[in-house]
């Protein structure tokens, strides 16, 4: 029978706590480590024509897709935020009641995917061509 292997900190509350509130020596830390610590990582469900539209103009601006993706959702939020009516409306006309139990409405994106894929190609030929 094999036995079951236990972490000796779990069960040891104090340490625990200790290491949560523990904050780290910012001095010792590298560069990177600097920099990865202040990075916050969100994964999305994107259509895959959106991930490609998002490579082209990376490319285009010689960034990362990461960069860009990020640079666009920002300015869209503060568009949002800010009260432009075509966001609004945009996102008003394109909410459905979802039969998901956590999610109240879901957003139907293919106008906007189809729109993407013929620029997708577009940019390919401007690529292939350019």
């Amino acid at each position: 029978m094999k036995r079951k292997r236990i972490d000796p900190l779990a069960n040891d509350t104090d340490t625990l706590s200790w290491l949560q509130d523990a904050k780290p020596n910012r001095a010792a830390m590298s560069k990177r480590q600097r920099y990865e610590s202040k990075r916050v990582r969100v994964r999305l469900d994107v259509p895959l024509a959106v991930k490609e539209t998002l490579a082209l103009l990376a490319g285009k601006l010689g960034t990362s897709s990461s960069q860009a993706g990020a640079l666009l959702l920002a300015w869209g939020l503060l568009q949002y935020q800010g009260g432009d009516r075509g966001i609004h409306r945009g996102i008003e006309k394109r909410l459905y009641p979802s039969g998901h139990p956590r999610i109240e409405k879901g957003i139907d994106l293919s106008d906007l995917v189809t729109r993407l894929e013929k620029a997708v190609q577009d940019g390919v030929r401007e690529l292939e061509t350019g």
